[in-house]
């Protein structure tokens, strides 16, 4: 009997959301060889915040949902953008693979928070996974940092930001809908970021440009929904061991556009990650199945 729990459907979600990150992350490298990490947080968010717009009007829904949690929103945008202008930042110094193994620390401390702050069950099972995820991360990108470097610091940051925002997004996910926590955040962080490219605004901007900014704000769009369905639907704990396939992802996307070939190193810690998703995975259908019969 094939049972698709909420749980299942999390964690596919995550998946999606891992994908779609990953491909952010290449047009961000991009991008960020031309302009300022401020500037490229607050185009895409522009972006987005049209394109909500005119997804609102083809609707005919409010274009300025109701929420009650403003001051949560404020937060998470700050705390958003944070993360967001250390990460493009710091990607433009250091090698994709190398930001990756430092950027592999998210899942983890996200599932860490949700127990303390969600009280969240994580048993020997979830915690395995996560430990052999981490280690399948770290025999693709095998990392070997020299010196620690500010660009270094700044993805630390990122990480730590980012774990922060995953909690926020769980309690808002309880009452707000994707697209309402889609419009304040890439409102307030389009706000927050502004007074910062000022000063360094681009004096043109070419269409291929305009493109990878398009794509960044459809991108957006498409993380937003994903991360709400994963967290509204399954725990931090979880879902979170699935992060790790975001290296698959980069992996793939990397070779196609960077050139990067995919060794042996990379093949078996690819192998190594999609394996403790897949027994989480598996376990969860065990778990559930006898919940059913059970009941």
């Amino acid at each position: 009997m094939h049972i698709k729990s909420d749980q299942i459907k999390g964690i596919s979600s995550m998946v999606v959301h891992c994908f779609i990150l990953s491909s952010m992350t290449v047009i961000a490298r991009l991008l960020s060889e031309q302009f300022s990490s401020f500037f490229i947080v607050l185009a895409y968010n522009i972006v987005t915040v049209i394109g909500l717009i005119l997804w609102s009007l083809a609707t005919d829904k409010p274009i300025l949902p109701h929420t009650d949690k403003v001051k949560l929103y404020l937060l998470r945008a700050f705390i958003g953008g944070i993360s967001m202008v250390s990460f493009f930042y710091g990607i433009k110094f250091i090698p994709l693979t190398e930001s990756v193994a430092i950027t592999l620390t998210n899942p983890l401390l996200s599932a860490f928070m949700a127990v303390i702050i969600f009280k969240e069950k994580i048993g020997i099972r979830r915690i395995s996974a996560l430990i052999i995820g981490l280690i399948g991360g770290l025999i693709v990108v095998r990392p070997g940092f020299s010196s620690f470097s500010l660009a270094i610091l700044f993805l630390l940051v990122s990480v730590i930001t980012s774990s922060m925002c995953d909690m926020l997004i769980k309690i808002m996910s309880q009452t707000d809908k994707s697209m309402t926590q889609l419009f304040y955040v890439s409102s307030f962080m389009a706000l927050f970021c502004l007074p910062f490219t000022l000063s360094n605004w681009p004096s043109s901007i070419t269409t291929p440009y305009i493109l990878e900014f398009l794509s960044l704000g459809l991108l957006s769009c498409l993380n937003m929904v994903a991360m709400y369905w994963a967290f509204k639907l399954a725990d931090i704990a979880l879902i979170m061991t699935f992060g790790f396939s975001g290296l698959v992802f980069t992996a793939i996307i990397s070779y196609f556009v960077f050139g990067e070939i995919m060794d042996i190193w990379t093949l078996t810690g690819s192998i190594t990650i999609v394996a403790s998703s897949v027994y989480v995975a598996y376990r969860e259908s065990i778990v559930n199945l006898k919940r059913v019969v059970g009941t």
